[in-house]
C-alpha cells in the first residue's frame, strides 16, 4: 500500500471522450497512470454512468495504493450547482463503496486542472479537445472565463466544432448548396454511405454524439493536405475562435498588449501544427509579452499543484 512507500493522491481528468487519471506521490512523482475511453463529464454524473468508471479506477489502483486525497477534474461544470451535484454523487459513491482512505475530495472543472499547471500569475489556460474552454486567473485570485458552456452555446475551435463544420460542409456539397469539397468523399468513405440521409441515420444511432461528431475532425487535415479550400477555411475558423477565447479572458482581466501573462495550451486539437502555430501567432501579435507553453505534465497533474496551493499535500 502507499503508506509503505510515499503518501499519494488520486487525480482524475475527465472529458467528453475519456478519463485520464494518475496516482501522484508527495514528491510529485507519477507512480501510476491510466486511461478509460468513456466520457467522464457532467452528463456522466447526471445519468450515473460515472459509477462503473470509478469502480474500474478504484479496482485498478487500490491493490497497491491508498490515496489520501481525491481531486476530480470534470468537464462541463459551468455553474456552482453543477459542481454541487457532482460533489454529492461522489460523496455518496465513496460512502457506498466503503472507500475510506481519502481524507478529503475536491471537484474542479477540467480546465482548472490545466490552470494549476502554471504557477506564475496572471495565468490563462486554453483547452481544445472534444470540447473547448478557457479560464484565467489574476494575481488577486480573480477568475475569468470564456466559453465552456457546452456544444450548444460554445465549444468553438474544438474537435466537435471542427467535426460539425466538416459534416455541414458535406451536406451542403451533396445538396448543391455549397462548394464542392474533398471532405465529402472522406466522410462517405469513412461511414460507407452514399447520401446525407444515411449520414443523419449514422448520427442518430451514435451512442456518444459529441464524440461521434468530433471523430470527423481529423478528416479536415486530409482535406487540407489535398489543397481543399473548404478544409482550410474550417481550420482558419478554428484558429480564429480559439484566439477569441484567449482574447476574451485577457480583456476581462484587463490585460493589454503591454502586459505579460502565461498561457498554456492543451488538448488534442493543439497537436495539429497548423492550428497550434496559427493560435500562437495570433496571440503573439495581440499580446507580444505573453509566454505561451505546452504542458510538460499530463493535465491530471494539476491536481497535485492544486493541493499544494491549498497547503494540503506536500513532502
Amino acid at each position: 500500500m502507499s503508506s509503505t512507500l510515499n503518501r499519494t493522491i488520486l487525480s482524475l481528468d475527465g472529458g467528453s471522450s475519456s478519463l485520464k487519471y494518475g496516482v501522484i506521490t508527495d514528491k510529485g512523482e507519477i507512480v501510476h497512470n491510466n486511461k478509460i475511453n468513456k466520457p467522464f463529464n457532467l452528463k456522466s454524473f447526471l445519468n450515473n454512468s460515472f459509477t462503473e468508471i470509478l469502480h474500474s479506477v478504484f479496482l485498478d489502483i487500490t491493490k497497491k495504493y491508498s490515496p489520501e486525497y481525491l481531486v476530480s477534474g470534470i468537464s462541463g461544470l459551468d455553474t456552482p450547482l453543477d459542481t454541487s451535484v457532482v460533489e454529492s454523487k461522489i460523496q455518496k459513491f465513496l460512502k457506498e463503496a466503503s472507500f475510506t482512505s481519502f481524507k478529503k475530495f475536491f471537484v474542479l472543472g477540467d480546465i482548472e486542472l490545466v490552470l494549476n499547471l502554471i504557477d506564475v500569475f496572471p495565468r490563462i489556460a486554453l483547452i481544445s479537445g472534444t470540447g473547448s474552454n478557457c479560464v484565467g486567473e489574476d494575481k488577486q485570485g480573480n477568475i475569468y472565463k470564456a466559453g465552456g458552456l457546452g456544444s450548444l452555446l460554445s465549444d468553438e475551435g474544438s474537435g466537435y466544432f471542427i467535426g460539425n463544420l466538416v459534416l455541414r460542409a458535406v451536406v451542403k456539397d451533396l445538396d448543391k448548396r455549397g462548394p464542392s469539397t474533398y471532405l465529402t468523399k472522406l466522410v462517405l468513405d469513412k461511414l460507407k454511405i452514399k447520401s446525407s440521409l444515411e449520414l443523419k441515420d449514422a448520427l442518430t444511432k451514435s451512442k456518444y454524439k459529441k464524440r461521434f461528431v468530433a471523430g470527423f475532425s481529423p478528416l479536415v487535415l486530409l482535406g487540407f493536405k489535398n489543397n481543399d479550400t473548404v478544409s482550410k477555411e474550417i481550420l482558419n475558423n478554428s484558429i480564429k475562435e480559439l484566439f477569441l477565447l484567449v482574447k476574451g479572458v485577457a480583456l476581462q482581466a484587463n490585460l493589454t498588449s503591454l502586459d505579460s501573462f502565461n498561457l498554456v495550451l492543451t488538448g488534442s486539437i493543439f497537436s495539429i501544427p497548423y492550428i497550434y502555430e496559427g493560435v500562437t501567432d495570433a496571440v503573439a501579435k495581440s499580446f507580444p509579452h505573453s509566454k505561451i507553453m505546452r504542458p510538460s505534465k499530463p493535465s491530471f497533474y494539476g491536481g497535485y499543484f492544486y493541493l499544494k496551493s491549498k497547503g494540503l499535500f506536500y513532502q
